[in-house]
Formats: structure tokens, C-alpha cells, sequence
């Protein structure tokens, strides 16, 4: 009897840990997020890691979202650093949990934060940018991180120039000199070799240690820009009103990649955005917009498989999508009427059968509540008795 008391006990102990397992698991997954709640809001910003194993989504209103699966399933990770607006966002090359957000508030100033467990809780950075002749304080609009320098963030301005920032001291730099002081920086890319390019509206801009120098050969003002993951010295670019290039000498000479656009010559096209696969950098993707009178009209989303050399539309989209990210074989778009995910279907069975159990190593509130309870529980039915008859001893001595 004993023996079959204590099987039982056994029994219980491991359903009780595998239905509050579930239970922690569907409290923080919500399956088809990505075509689902994450369809109807406004995206503002769309990036993933340096693994491309992991997607975050950022709203205006509702917070950072993390999807560890391909975008199958999304998991809220908390409603930003602050109440102020957020700016830009970036997460650390060599760690997904490190993550980095820029913000203003109601009176213009900027500020940095870090978050050490994927945007859960976050903590102030200590910086400072030094204001104009006007007393204006300079806007973050854009930050990159260099994976061979963790120390150093890069921070693009609204027409102050761009800055490099040491999160140990605070001390910040603006580089460059007084023609590159005011530039209103896009965009920031950082190539394997530490080297820096910037999109901003004075064209594309590389930065080297302390030196940075302006582009005059690309035959049109970029609006776009992405580095080949495996050749830091070959960039794309998408202009205002030529299409996109392709430059394989680190930006000294450009040749255009518009075949199978349908461009017509006399039209305005616009690439606002172009993304890399960093599992396959010959699958290139990019948004087109064309210019109507003094309005621009979205076009659609394309795709190459071949380096940008032809060009397949995938969709059709009126809005002017300026966010691009290629994931798991899927291009995300992020919309004005959200995040809509192109390409081949994601593996539901694979996904859901592994990839979710990943959201049990940044758990929410509730998960850990649950789990708590869970192991309180399923401790109490395997060791009750034991518990029990040490108390009966102890009242009989």
C-alpha cells in the first residue's frame, strides 16, 4: 500500500508541474498575434538580433512586444521605459536581452534607458548632449551598437549630428565637424568591421573612429540603407526618387538595382525601405512608393533571391511602409495598420511544439505567480505526508 500511495503521489506531482506549465504558457502566448492584435495598431518600430532569432515590435500606446518563434506568437513584454514617448530602440548585437531605448518628453528632452532582461524592467542612462545656439536640446531619432565595443552606443540626431556615447561614463562625443554638426540622421547601420553608416538627409554618411565623411557619389539622396552581413563592404540603399543600389566597394561606386519594378523613366521612385535575410544575403526585400503630384503613394513590397539583380512583387500595399525585417524566410512589414508578415507559411506543429517553452526564460508577473503555485502544489502532494508525520512525532515527543 505504501508503495502505491507514494507511485500516486508521484503521478499527481508530475501532472500537477505539466498542467501549470501550460496553463504559464497560455497565459503569455496569444497565437497569430502577428496577423492578429499586432494588425490594427500603428508599428513603430520593427527590429531583430544579431541571431535573427528573436523579433521585437514597438506601438505607439501599447508597448514592446517579443516574438521568439518567426512571429508565430507575440508575449507584451512590458509598456516601454517610460511615460514618455519612445524614440528608437535597438537591442545588443551579442545579447537579445540587452535592449536600448531613446525617449523625449513634454518639454523636448531626451533621454536613455537600458533594460538587462529583454524590456521588462529598465534603468536610466546617464548622459548628456550638449544644446545648440538656440538652447534646443538635441532629439534621438536613431541608435546603433557595435558588438566589438559594448561600452559604446551610437546615437543619430534630429538635425544635431550624430554622437558616440559611453554607457560607463556618460561622457558623449559628436563627431565629425561643424559641416556634419547639423545632420539629420535616418537612419544607422553598423557593419561587421565596426565601420558606421548613416542615412540622413544630407546623403549617406560612413563614420570611421571619429572621422565622418559624406557621400557625393550615390546618384541619389538615400532614404533606406542595409549592410551585407557577410561583406560589411557591400551596401544597398534606396533613394527618394531613383530606386535602389547596390555598391560593392563600400560606397565609392553605385549601380542601380531596379529590374522588375515596372519603373516607368519620368516617375518618381522611392525605396524607403530595404532589408537583408542575415540567414541569406542574396534574399534582399524592399518597399516602393511612387510620387504623385506632391503626394506619395505606396506601391508594394518586393523581393530578390538573387542580390537585388530582379526584383518579384509580393504584395501590394498603399501605405508607405518604411520598416522592413526578414525573418525565418518571412518578410515583416510595419504598416500603418500593423505588422503584416509575406512569405512562405511559418511552421505551426514545429513552432508550437518548442519555441514557445522559450517564453519561460523572460516570464511576466503572471507566469511566475502561476509557476509558483504550480511547484507549491505538486511539493505539497509529494511531500504532504512526509510533512505530516514529522509534525505527529514531534507533537508526540
Amino acid at each position: 500500500m505504501k508503495t502505491m500511495n507514494m507511485r500516486l503521489r508521484i503521478a499527481l506531482f508530475f501532472i500537477i508541474l505539466i498542467l501549470g506549465t501550460t496553463v504559464a504558457l497560455m497565459t503569455a502566448e496569444t497565437t497569430g498575434l502577428a496577423l492578429a492584435d499586432l494588425s490594427n495598431v500603428s508599428v513603430d518600430t520593427l527590429i531583430h538580433d544579431a541571431d535573427n532569432s528573436a523579433l521585437f515590435a514597438m506601438m505607439d500606446g501599447a508597448g514592446i512586444y517579443r516574438s521568439s518563434d518567426a512571429g508565430y506568437s507575440w508575449q507584451r513584454i512590458s509598456s516601454g521605459p517610460s511615460e514618455e514617448d519612445v524614440q528608437a530602440l535597438t537591442v545588443h548585437p551579442d545579447n537579445a536581452m540587452s535592449l536600448y531605448a531613446a525617449t523625449v518628453n513634454d518639454q523636448g528632452q531626451a533621454s536613455l534607458w537600458h533594460s538587462e532582461d529583454g524590456g521588462q524592467y529598465w534603468s536610466s542612462v546617464r548622459f548628456e548632449l550638449s544644446a545648440d545656439k538656440a538652447d534646443a536640446q538635441p532629439l534621438i531619432n536613431v541608435l546603433a551598437l557595435d558588438a566589438d565595443t559594448a561600452d559604446i552606443i551610437y546615437a543619430g540626431t534630429e538635425g544635431h549630428g550624430i554622437y558616440r556615447i559611453d554607457l560607463q561614463t556618460g561622457q558623449t562625443e559628436l563627431l565629425g565637424d561643424k559641416s556634419t554638426a547639423d545632420l539629420y540622421v535616418r537612419d544607422l547601420d553598423v557593419g561587421a568591421t565596426g565601420r558606421i553608416y548613416a542615412v540622413t538627409t544630407e546623403g549617406l554618411v560612413i563614420v570611421e573612429g571619429t572621422t565622418v565623411q559624406v557621400l557625393e557619389n550615390l546618384p541619389d539622396t538615400p532614404v533606406s540603407l542595409a549592410v551585407d552581413p557577410t561583406n560589411p563592404m557591400r551596401l544597398y540603399a534606396g533613394t527618394v526618387a531613383y530606386g535602389a543600389f547596390v555598391s560593392n566597394d563600400g560606397g565609392r561606386t553605385w549601380q542601380d538595382l531596379n529590374t522588375g519594378f515596372g519603373w516607368q523613366p519620368g516617375l518618381i521612385l522611392r525605396v524607403p525601405a530595404i532589408a537583408v535575410d542575415k540567414d541569406k544575403p542574396q534574399h534582399l526585400a524592399v518597399a516602393t512608393a511612387y510620387g504623385v503630384g506632391s503626394q506619395l503613394v505606396g506601391d508594394g513590397i518586393y523581393e530578390s533571391f538573387n542580390g537585388g539583380q530582379h526584383w518579384v512583387k509580393i504584395a501590394e500595399n498603399q501605405d508607405v511602409v518604411d520598416q522592413l525585417v526578414i525573418q525565418g524566410g518571412g518578410v515583416y512589414a510595419a504598416t500603418t495598420q500593423g505588422l503584416v508578415r509575406y512569405g512562405n507559411p511559418l511552421p505551426v506543429a514545429s513552432i508550437t511544439s518548442s519555441l514557445h517553452l522559450q517564453s519561460l526564460t523572460n516570464p511576466t508577473g503572471i507566469q511566475l505567480l502561476i509557476l509558483t503555485l504550480t511547484a507549491g502544489l505538486a511539493a505539497w502532494v509529494l511531500l504532504g505526508q512526509f510533512i505530516g508525520k514529522s509534525h505527529q512525532k514531534q507533537s508526540a515527543a
